[in-house]
């Protein structure tokens, strides 16, 4: 045991341990990723502590999901309320695109709700003009790719 070697943080070392525990197609729970991460959730905490504690959780799913694929060449799907699927090799590709679909849309809308919601009358007359072409702008990118099926899966 003083021989062995852990990687830090503990999503880098779930990742290893997933990889030898889950193969394509397996749901890891979020109880194994809990204790994989060592996230000490409280029973009765304060928001800041379940805040924090979310954080962490989101800190190390970012690493565990990035060695996964890129050193086990692993995808993962989330499972709501469920956890996390090994997506299967042959719908890696469905799969990611439709995630790619998901979060194009989820920017374009968010961006041009950011362009509509403004104080007009705070703009000058310049300001005004760049806010309209801005708005075609993502407008005319939104329409091009579902017209075009640039966006997957549409």
């Amino acid at each position: 045991m003083a021989d062995e070697i852990t990687k830090f943080p503990p999503g880098l070392a779930a990742a290893d341990e997933a990889a030898e525990q889950f193969t394509y197609g397996d749901l890891i729970d979020h109880q194994w990723l809990n204790q994989a991460f060592e996230v000490q959730w409280p029973e009765q905490g304060t928001r800041k502590q379940m805040e924090r504690c979310q954080l962490q959780f989101m800190s190390e799913m970012d690493r565990f999901r990035e060695a996964l694929l890129t050193e086990y060449r692993m995808a993962l799907q989330s499972i709501p309320g469920k956890g996390y699927r090994v997506v299967p090799v042959k719908e890696q590709t469905s799969v990611a695109m439709k995630q790619c679909r998901n979060r194009v849309s989820r920017v374009l809308r968010r961006t041009m709700q950011e362009l509509e919601f403004i104080q007009y009358d705070m703009l000058n007359a310049e300001e005004r003009q760049n806010n309209l072409e801005a708005k075609a702008k993502v407008a005319f990118i939104g329409a091009a790719a579902r017209r075009r099926k640039v966006l997957p899966g549409n």
